[in-house]
């Protein structure tokens, strides 16, 4: 998903860094994993505000783009059922977010075509609400 939603936002004009590293992983402490507990809420793997900032500073960059992908199997051979929830976090230099998309569907990301789709959508969805060169051609679409 993240080189086919890098590929739509370059096509689109944006200038695209993808992180060398998990942020989430400057967030929590990956060496000491205590045993999953049902009852104590896990640590939030959000991004803190000074994180965003120092990897917007250290790429040059106006947005962070951050997400996740969530899929499961609920069927069997005879009934297939498949569901995928995928959610993207907008964040600003200043590190606040200022948008978030969220798609549901019936189809995993694994298919490529419909991986496409996925990374198309949420493109074009960053690319009218982010992009300057929407504002240019917005007028001209609307005549």
């Amino acid at each position: 998903m993240t080189e086919n939603l890098r590929y739509f936002l370059v096509k689109k004009g944006a200038t695209v860094e993808i992180s060398k590293e998990d942020p989430t992983s400057q967030v929590t402490n990956s060496a000491i994993k205590p045993e999953v507990n049902i009852f104590t809420p896990e640590k939030s793997s959000e991004l803190s505000r000074e994180t965003i900032r120092e990897l917007l500073s250290q790429q040059q960059g106006e947005l962070l783009i951050d997400g996740y992908i969530y899929e499961k199997d609920l069927g069997n051979v005879i009934d297939p059922d498949f569901t995928t929830g995928i959610i993207i976090k907008i964040y600003s230099i200043d590190g606040t977010m200022v948008g978030e998309c969220i798609i549901g569907s019936f189809y995993s990301t694994s298919d490529f075509e419909v991986n496409q789709i996925y990374a198309s959508l949420i493109a074009d969805k960053i690319a009218q609400n982010y992009l300057s060169y929407s504002e240019k051609w917005l007028g001209f679409f609307k005549k």
